[in-house]
């Protein structure tokens, strides 16, 4: 008997994507925000633009523990209601489901293990812009890895979970196999 995935369920794995993918987009504007201050470093609209930045800092930093503490959903839960789905439909792909599985996991516990000193690093940069000085600002490599992965993971599953894909289930499956690829060499550096 086919499994099917409760909706609570699929709606929880959409709310940690859309935080990743949020996470994500506050970080590369954090990026390019840092990099255009070196040519704005003595004007007074520096104090708001670092007040921004601390504040795009606080909101990673919930963004992140909000992830993080959903580590039993996406390890255990998530896994066992959807496998069946992603079971009869990953053939479509270019990833194996074991590989998958282990890729999306791999991806959660990274992000678990290691949230304590991405937040640690975030917080010292927001306290060096607090003291008008400057620092590089993002997150380190292998955490965007895994948050990449992670999103791609959780689009991908969604994708499958709803069966034959309408236009945009077909358009998120290629986006979520596409970021799986893209932050699995950073995750395993």
């Amino acid at each position: 008997m086919t499994q099917r995935v409760p909706v609570a369920a699929q709606r929880e794995a959409s709310q940690i994507a859309n935080e990743g993918l949020r996470l994500l987009q506050l970080d590369e504007i954090w990026s390019t925000q840092k990099q255009e201050e070196v040519h704005y470093i003595d004007y007074e609209d520096d104090r708001d633009r670092q007040a921004s930045l601390i504040g795009l800092g606080e909101a990673m930093i919930e963004v992140l523990r909000s992830i993080a503490g959903k580590r039993d959903f996406l390890t255990r839960e998530y896994p066992l209601l959807a496998s069946d789905a992603v079971s009869r439909n990953i053939d479509r792909l270019d990833i194996g489901e074991r590989e998958f599985w282990d890729r999306m996991k791999d991806a959660v516990e990274y992000i678990a293990e290691h949230k304590g000193e991405e937040i640690d690093r975030i917080q010292q940069q927001m306290q060096e812009l607090g003291r008008g000085g400057m620092t590089a600002g993002d997150l380190t490599p292998r955490m965007r890895g895994a948050v990449t992965v992670l999103v791609g993971a959780l689009l991908l599953a969604g994708s499958l979970v709803t069966g034959v894909a309408p236009p945009v289930s077909a358009a998120l499956l290629t986006l979520g196999a596409t970021m799986i690829a893209v932050g699995w060499p950073d995750l395993v550096r």
